[in-house]
Order: C-alpha cells, then structure tokens, then sequence
C-alpha cells in the first residue's frame, strides 16, 4: 500500500475493518483504487490538496457504510456524478466478490479517465459513462447512489430515469436533509430512512424507496 494507512489524526486502514464487515482482501482493492488516485490527484484535480490527510475518514468509511444499506445481495448499481470515485468505485470493491454490476456515470471527461484506469487496476466490474446524466440512456438498476451531488428534489429527477420499483437509492448528505426531503415530498410520493453516518457527525445516509413523482 503506498498511501499513508492513517490519515493525520490516526484513523486509518485498521479502523475501517474494526467499523465495518470490510475484509482485508476488499481493503486491498479500496488500496489499489486509491493508489491509483494519488497518482492521478493532482493532474485531474481529483481531490484537494487537504483531502489527502484525511482520506480514510472522509471519503473511504464515508463510501464503505452505504454497503450495508443495499436493498439486493446481487444486483445492477449506478453512481451518479462519480467523480473521484467515492462512493462509486469503493462500493465497486465491496461487490467484487458477488455477481453485481457497476455503472458510473461522470461528465468530465478527465475524470472519467481516472475511473476507467482504477476499475482495470483494481480489477473491477465497472462501466464508465463519461456523459451527462441526462444523456444516459433509459436503464433499469436495483441501486442508484450519490454523494455530494445535487439537491434531494434534482437528485430524485435524475434517479427516477433508472431506478427499478423494487430498487432502492443510497444518498450521502449532511445535517440539512430533512428539509430536502419536505422539498422533495412537493413533487414525489416516496419511502425514506435516514441513519446516521460513521464518517461525520452532521452526515446522513439517506435511503429512498417506492419512488413515484406526484400527478400534477
């Protein structure tokens, strides 16, 4: 591994599989993918120059905790807006092992780039698209993930394109996620849970269900 295994205040690689059911050998795959990052980093303006002395926390436990929160062992998976890859390549490395399927979806085309070359290294199944949300074509999937993308309101648009009725979302927000939730219930019909997350005290994991927009 030649990231730091702890970021600047100690927390690191061991932390991540004392907190969650991660194995060693998906922690070894997450390692790849964020070996891969460091190299690209600063190239592609993957992440802030700050972000790397805090990456375990922030961005690895942040991605790994939505893995218990999947609504099917086995299932078709698209990550909107993926960027540097979390929450999308690291769920990728927790689903190696199971007969899922990765779709990311992330408009730059640099970044883009970057996703194709961690998901080869780190031997993932994974599709990048390397267009707009809006542009990609109609699909149906079990899970549709985001992190720090979008309001809940423009988020459920751009869900509602691919999420199949029995499916699920899994959302990374912060502390003002009930009010987007009222906003969100203006135009669509749906079941929610909302959990604390492990990575940040004022974060949310949000998972949406039986998903229908309002008739108007």
């Amino acid at each position: 591994m030649n990231w730091p295994e702890c970021d600047a205040d100690g927390f690191g690689a061991e932390d991540i599989l004392r907190l969650t059911d991660v194995s060693r050998e998906t922690l070894e795959r997450i390692a790849t993918v964020i070996n891969v990052l460091d190299r690209w980093r600063t190239t592609y303006n993957l992440i802030g120059p700050s972000e790397r002395d805090h990456l375990w926390r922030r961005h690895v436990l942040d991605s790994v905790q939505i893995w218990p929160y999947r609504c099917a062992e086995t299932s078709a998976w698209i990550d909107l807006g993926s960027g540097a890859g979390f929450p999308g390549l690291i769920t990728a490395c927790m689903a190696a092992s199971t007969n899922s399927s990765f779709t990311l979806v992330e408009s730059s085309g640099k970044k883009a780039s970057f996703l194709r070359a961690a998901s080869r290294e780190a031997d993932l199944s994974v599709t990048v698209k390397s267009e707009r949300i809006e542009s990609v074509s109609r699909e149906t999937f079990q899970h549709v993930s985001s992190r720090a993308l979008a309001s809940l309101p423009r988020l459920l648009d751009y869900a509602d394109r691919f999420l199949d009725p029995e499916g699920c979302c899994i959302f990374l927000k912060g502390k003002g996620v009930e009010d987007e939730v009222g906003d969100a219930q203006k135009a669509w019909l749906f079941q929610h849970d909302t959990h604390p997350s492990l990575s940040d005290p004022e974060g949310r994991v949000l998972i949406i269900r039986e998903l229908t927009r309002k008739v108007t």
